[in-house]
């Protein structure tokens, strides 16, 4: 039998082997109502235990890195023995959440200072709260990371690569082109 290995494919990715799959997948399960129609029409919901991982029973899977923890802790409190290859990379803020125009209310710089502690998380406030004001600013955080995932995909329009349509990096430079200016 082979090992379980996990394997870090990138700040965003990880692939579990089909020796580890069955070993972690508890840690990545929830339950989630489904709704089907039923006899006549009628809709009947039903809980289905989902995962956060892809592929079927007996293969590997792709999972997001920033589960690594729950599943590290998930395999020691049941003595799992699982390799991990790759190095875990942490995308750290490069300055405080700042908004052309916007200034945070107390409950928003608490729900991003929160996002900043816990790396992850759901933001739940009610309608017209300024939930997409609270994601821009989480975004803003990390700014130089953006600026330079655009600047690498300037370098791969350049060299000409096909995989990326055309307009939406004419789209991207656009808007930071025109965030460049407004900068300056």
């Amino acid at each position: 039998m082979g090992k379980p290995t996990l394997r870090i494919l990138d700040s965003v990715h990880c692939k579990a082997n089909k020796y580890a799959r069955p070993l972690i997948l508890p840690a990545l399960a929830y339950k989630t109502t489904s709704w089907r129609r039923g006899r006549y029409g009628k809709k009947n919901d039903t809980i289905v235990k989902s995962h956060l991982i892809t592929g079927r029973t007996g293969t590997a899977g792709m999972f997001f890195t920033g589960l690594l923890p729950r599943i590290k802790k998930h395999c020691k409190k049941r003595g799992h023995k699982i390799r991990i290859i790759g190095r875990e990379e942490r995308i750290r803020p490069t300055q405080p959440p700042k908004l052309k125009g916007i200034v945070f209310r107390p409950d928003q710089l608490e729900a991003l200072k929160e996002a900043h502690r816990r790396r992850r998380g759901l933001i739940i406030f009610p309608t017209g709260s300024g939930k997409t004001i609270i994601a821009l600013g989480i975004i803003s955080m990390f700014e130089d990371e953006v600026r330079n995932e655009i600047d690498s995909l300037k370098m791969v329009a350049r060299k000409g690569n096909k995989k990326l349509p055309q307009f939406i990096i004419e789209k991207i430079f656009k808007k930071h082109n025109k965030d460049s200016s407004d900068s300056e």
